[in-house]
């Protein structure tokens, strides 16, 4: 299962462990590989939606900033 969330894929893949906590991974669609922080892992779906929220809040705070706002 893929799903598309503010041009992040979100995927469901847990790892053949016991700890729930990288159990779904996100991935920009324009991720660039090592050095690129838009990726990440989490433990839900609403967990991966909140880190990208996050990362989007981010960006928009040092946009704001550079502009002098």
């Amino acid at each position: 299962m893929t799903e598309r969330y503010r041009d992040f894929d979100i995927h469901y893949e847990p790892p053949p462990i016991p700890d729930r906590r990288w159990d779904w991974h996100y991935v920009h669609v324009e991720y660039c590989g090592d050095g690129d922080d838009r990726c990440g892992d989490a433990s839900s779906l609403v967990e991966a939606k909140g880190m990208i929220d996050l990362w989007h809040a981010e960006q928009a705070e040092d946009f704001n900033h550079d502009i002098g706002e």
